[in-house]
C-alpha cells in the first residue's frame, strides 16, 4: 500500500493549524463568557450580522446601534459581574436567560463600524444554538478562523529556505503568536483575526518575493493563500488597511532583484491581484459608508486635548503598549508579573538583534522602519481620533505590527547570505523558543487563576478549591495547555541547527 506523504509545506500548515486551534480553544474555555474586552458588543453584532443586519439603527442614540437579536444575546451584557474587581470570580455569573428562542428583541452594539465578514462567520452558531453553547461555538469559530490564518503563515515561512534556513522564521512566528493573541483568538473579537491575517499576508508576500520562479500548482497555492488572507485582513477593522500597506512595503523591500518582473509576467498573478483589488475596494467603500456612530460626550475622555499633545504623549509612552502585546487579560484588568514582560521583551529583541546583525543594509533599515512605525502610527491615529473619541488607543490595536516585525526579522535571518551558525547563536535562539513556551503556560495559569479564585486568594487554591471551574476543570486544562505548547516547541527545536556552520 502506498503511503500518503504530505509535502513539508502542508505538514507545517497542518501542524500550525492544529497547535493554534487547540491553544485558542483552550483559552476560550479558560475565559468565562463575556470576559474579553467588548465581547458583549461583538457578540451582539455577530448575531445581527449573521441575520443580515450590518449597520443597525442609531437614530436618537449616535453612540450605539440598535439591532434585532435573540434575547439571550442581549442578556450577555449582564454576564460581566466580575468586571468591577479582580477579586470577584466568574462564579458570580447567573445562567443566561434564553427567553423565546424564536423571537428577536432590541440589542445594542458599538461594533458596526467594523466590516461584517468576521461577524457573519462568528455569528453563524447563533442560528443553530442558543445560550452559553452558542457563545462557546462562536469562540470556536473565531479560533478556527485565526488558526487557519496562522497556518497560512507557517505554510509560507517553512518554504523560505531548506533545512535550518527555514527555522528561525518559525521561531519568530512562535514569538509573534503571543499569549494575548491566543487569548483574543479564543474570543469573539475582530482584533484577533486582524493580527493573524496581517501576519499571514506578510509571510505570503515574503515567500513570493524570495521564490518568484515557482510555477504550476505550487504558484497557484501561494497565490490562493495570499488572496484568502488578504481578503480576510481588509475585512476586519479599518486599521487593517494600514497593516496591508505595511505588509506590501515589507514584501517589496525584501523581494529579490527581478522577482516582481517574474511574478507579474504571469496571468495568474494578475488574476489574483484583480480579486484582491476588488476585495480591498469593497472594504474601503464599507469603511467610508456613514454608520451614524459617534462617541458619547459622557463616556469619551480627553476630547478637549490638543492633537499635537496627544501625538507627543503617545510617542513618549510607546514602550508601555508592548505590555498588551504579551498579555493583559480579562477586561484589561489582569496583567502578568513584570519579569514576564521583561523576559518576553528580551526574547523578542534577541531575534530582531540577530536579524540586524546578519541582514543587508536595506533589510536593516526595513526593520528599523517597522520599529519607527510601531511608535508613530499609533501616535498619529490617536491624534486624529482624540477630538471625537478621546483616549481610546490600546496596545492590542497595533499587535499586528509587532507580528510583522517578528516574522520579517526571522525571514531576514533565514534568507541572509552571511549567517554562520555557532554554538552561542544557535543556543540563544533555542533559549528564545523555550522562554516563549514557558511564558505561554504561565500566562494561561495566571489568567485562569483570576477567574477561578480571584486575585485575593493564593495561586495554588485554583487547583485545590476553585470557586469557578472551566469546562474540564483547571487541572485538565492546564495539563492540556502544557502539552499543546510543548509539542510545537519540541518540533521547532528539533529543526534548529546545533553547531553546524552554514556558509553561503
Amino acid at each position: 500500500m502506498t503511503r500518503l506523504r504530505l509535502a513539508p509545506r502542508w505538514v507545517a500548515f497542518a501542524a500550525t493549524f492544529a497547535a493554534s486551534a487547540v491553544l485558542m480553544t483552550l483559552w476560550s474555555f479558560a475565559s468565562p463568557p463575556m470576559s474579553i474586552p467588548d465581547e458583549p458588543s461583538h457578540v451582539t453584532y455577530a448575531a445581527a450580522a449573521a441575520r443580515g443586519q450590518f449597520i443597525g439603527n442609531t437614530a436618537g442614540h449616535p453612540d450605539y446601534a440598535v439591532v434585532q437579536v435573540p434575547m439571550y444575546v442581549t442578556n450577555s451584557a449582564y454576564l460581566v459581574c466580575f468586571r468591577a474587581s479582580t477579586a470577584t470570580t466568574a462564579a458570580c455569573q447567573n445562567t443566561v436567560d434564553l427567553g423565546d428562542s424564536n423571537a428577536l428583541v432590541d440589542g445594542v452594539t458599538t461594533s458596526t463600524l467594523n466590516s461584517p465578514l468576521y461577524f457573519v462567520l462568528t455569528g453563524l452558531p447563533t442560528l443553530v444554538a442558543s445560550g452559553e453553547l452558542a457563545f462557546s461555538l462562536m469562540r470556536v469559530v473565531s479560533a478556527l478562523l485565526c488558526s487557519l490564518l496562522l497556518a497560512i503563515a507557517g505554510f509560507a515561512l517553512v518554504q523560505l529556505g531548506r533545512g535550518p534556513r527555514a527555522t528561525v522564521a518559525l521561531v519568530a512566528l512562535f514569538a509573534a503568536t503571543t499569549p494575548m493573541l491566543l487569548f483574543l483568538g479564543g474570543s469573539v473579537n475582530p482584533n484577533s483575526a486582524e493580527v493573524c491575517a496581517a501576519i499571514a499576508v506578510t509571510c505570503c508576500l515574503l515567500l513570493l518575493g524570495q521564490d518568484p520562479d515557482a510555477t504550476g500548482r505550487l504558484h497557484a497555492e501561494r497565490l490562493g493563500v495570499l488572496t484568502l488572507s488578504t481578503l480576510m485582513l481588509v475585512n476586519t477593522r479599518s486599521l487593517s488597511l494600514a497593516w496591508l500597506l505595511a505588509a506590501v512595503v515589507v514584501g517589496l523591500a525584501m523581494a529579490k532583484t527581478g522577482a516582481l518582473r517574474m511574478l507579474f509576467s504571469r496571468r495568474s498573478t494578475w488574476a489574483a491581484l484583480a480579486i484582491i483589488s476588488l476585495g480591498v475596494m469593497a472594504a474601503v467603500v464599507w469603511f467610508l459608508i456613514p454608520k451614524g456612530l459617534a462617541s458619547s460626550p459622557d463616556l469619551a475622555v480627553g476630547t478637549d486635548v490638543n492633537p499635537w499633545y496627544a501625538f507627543g504623549r503617545m510617542v513618549l509612552i510607546a514602550p508601555l503598549f508592548a505590555i498588551e502585546w504579551v498579555g493583559v487579560f480579562g477586561w484589561l484588568d489582569t496583567p502578568l508579573p513584570i519579569p514576564v514582560y521583561v523576559a518576553y521583551g528580551l526574547a523578542s529583541a534577541a531575534v530582531v538583534a540577530f536579524a540586524l546583525r546578519v541582514g543587508t543594509r536595506a533589510r536593516r533599515w526595513l526593520l528599523i522602519g517597522i520599529g519607527i512605525a510601531i511608535v508613530f502610527i499609533p501616535a498619529a491615529a490617536q491624534a486624529l481620533l482624540i477630538g471625537q473619541w478621546g483616549w481610546v488607543w490600546q496596545g492590542r490595536y497595533h499587535l499586528a505590527l509587532f507580528g510583522i516585525l517578528m516574522v520579517v526579522a526571522g525571514a531576514t535571518i533565514d534568507v541572509s547570505e552571511s549567517v554562520v551558525w555557532r554554538r552561542w547563536n544557535a543556543g540563544a535562539l533555542r533559549a528564545v523558543l523555550w522562554v516563549v513556551a514557558i511564558i505561554h503556560v504561565a500566562a494561561f495559569i495566571i489568567a485562569l487563576y483570576r477567574y477561578t479564585v480571584g486575585t485575593a486568594q493564593p495561586l495554588w487554591s485554583m487547583f485545590t478549591a476553585p470557586a469557578w471551574q472551566p469546562p474540564g476543570g483547571t487541572i485538565l486544562l492546564t495539563l492540556l495547555v502544557v502539552g499543546a505548547v510543548a509539542l510545537p516547541t519540541v518540533l521547532i527545536d528539533r529543526r534548529l541547527p546545533r553547531v553546524l556552520p552554514i556558509t553561503r
